[in-house]
Formats: structure tokens, sequence, C-alpha cells
């Protein structure tokens, strides 16, 4: 497996397998809404961190551990006049598949990290895993490679853990016939769910009658499909909320589908459990701080 550690460097493209990087409250640089080339694990050294994961808002404490996907846009944010420092690793994806085969030899692994794109959270870790992370600041070569496999090996063998964005449904893999026609419902659904979608339309994509299609979406997913369109919906306008301040909540709503006003605010407060404007505030709170810093 391809590892390196080093300084963290946002635009680096030198190093393959992974970066790590300590925070704290003054390096104000992090505390900005963004995605990542890489994937980040992050421990919570101290303070109470507030982490905005797609659409859930989760407040951090130390001993805390977070496996957040490339693709998810999140924010870490501080309140003013408080303290926190963090330890934020890059891991390339590559170099975290490889870990996971090594893994699946020693132990059960399943999909969890499979899940990183829902964002994963660990609670309350011991100070011996926490000591293993810092000693990785001054760890190179094959110890740090070592090492950095112990912490993912401890927290892949813990059953307990929580997958933050409940929006995003669990990877579904196609390795028979019938897995694959959901991949084709979900694939054709993030394509058009700026659209008005029929369940004719849908149900269309895998050859199945309206009322077979129906039951076989519920049984695959255990929601109907108008359920798990409105998450998607929902979860790309927590995106373009996080992502563009100038855009209004009533472009947002029309932007992801929706013909409504109401009824966006409807599925919104239902899915994220607070409004638009709460989410958007939230979302801004990062490049305020930075702003005033």
């Amino acid at each position: 497996m391809d590892a390196s550690f080093s300084n963290f460097l946002p635009d680096s493209e030198n190093n393959a397998g992974a970066n790590i990087c300590f925070l704290n409250v003054e390096d104000r640089s992090h505390f900005v809404k963004h995605t990542d080339v890489n994937t980040e694990l992050i421990c919570v050294l101290s303070g109470n961190p507030s982490l905005l994961v797609g659409s859930h808002v989760e407040k951090c404490r130390s001993g805390d551990f977070l496996l957040i996907g490339k693709d998810l846009l999140h924010a870490v944010q501080i309140e003013p006049g408080e303290y926190a420092e963090l330890v934020i690793l890059h891991l390339n994806d590559k170099f975290l598949d490889d870990t996971v085969v090594i893994l699946k030899d020693f132990q059960p692994v399943g999909d969890l990290f499979g899940q990183r794109n829902r964002g994963l959270l660990w609670r309350n870790q011991s100070r011996d895993l926490i000591t293993a992370v810092l000693n990785l600041k001054t760890a190179s070569g094959i110890a740090a490679v070592v090492g950095l496999i112990e912490v993912l090996s401890e927290l892949a063998s813990q059953k307990e853990y929580h997958a933050l964005n409940q929006i995003r449904s669990a990877p579904v893999f196609a390795h028979d016939i019938t897995e694959e026609k959901i991949k084709r419902v979900f694939d054709f659904t993030r394509v058009h769910y700026r659209e008005a979608i029929t369940l004719q339309q849908v149900a269309s994509q895998v050859n199945f009658t309206v009322t077979s299609f129906c039951r076989y979406f519920k049984k695959m997913t255990g929601k109907n499909y108008y359920n798990y369109l409105n998450e998607v919906r929902i979860d790309n306008a927590c995106y373009i909320l996080m992502e563009n301040n100038s855009k209004s909540i009533e472009e947002v709503c029309y932007i992801v589908g929706y013909s409504s006003p109401s009824t966006f605010y409807k599925h919104f407060k239902k899915i994220v459990n607070m409004t638009p404007t709460e989410y958007q505030d939230k979302a801004m709170a990062g490049s305020r701080s930075i702003s005033a810093a």
C-alpha cells in the first residue's frame, strides 16, 4: 500500500497515501464548508466543535472519532471564544480500501468503511487510541502504515457507531440481477430528481409494472419511492445551501425539483429536523467565524 505522512498541504498532489494535520482553534483555515479529494478521519482531542455533515449537525466532544467520505460536504465549526483541538488524517481511498482488504483477513469488517459517505461517528474512544493517533505525528515508513492500520482496525472492531447523514442510502452492490435493478433506479433518480418523476417512468427503468415496482422498492429499501425521492432532493438542497450562500431558499426549492416552497419546507423540516433557514445559518457560521478572525 502507498502511504506517506507530512504536514497538511491542501493543494498537495504528492501524498497518495495519507496526510496528517494537527489543528487548534487558531487554525481557522479548516473551519469552513468544503469537500475533500480524500476521506477524512477526524479525532477530537479537546473542546466541543460542531460538525455539519450533509444534512446532519452533531456536537462533538473529546474522544470522538469521525470518518467522512471524500464526496460528503461538511464543515467543522467552533463557537466564538471557545477552544478545540483536532487531528485530521486525509486518507487516499485506495489506501483505505486496501486497508479494508487486509482487515477482512483478521476480523469481520462488513461494509463499515463503505458507509463513509454517510459520515461515521465513534463516541468516547480510549486514551490509548487517541495516543496511537498522536504517535502518527512522528512515525514514518512502515511504522506509520502499521500505526494507521491499527487505529482503523480498532474502530472497525467496534459495534457501537453512528451513521450521521441518514439521508444517504447505504451502498448497494450489484452482485446479482436484482441488486443491479435497484442500482438502475438509484442512478435514474440521481440524474432526474429535479423533474416530476412518475412511478410509471421509474418502474419502466427496470421493466416492472407500477404495482410490482412499488412492492420491490419497499422490499429493497424499507421505504416507498417518493420518500426516497424526497430524501435525494433534500440531500442536494443541503449541498446547495452549504456551498452557495447567495441562493435564496425559494431558488433552492425550485432547483431541486419542488414546485411549491411550502412543500419544500415541509419535507426539509421532516427529513433534516430543522428549517432550511436554520440549516443555512448553521452552514454559514463557519464562514462568518473566518471573516471575523
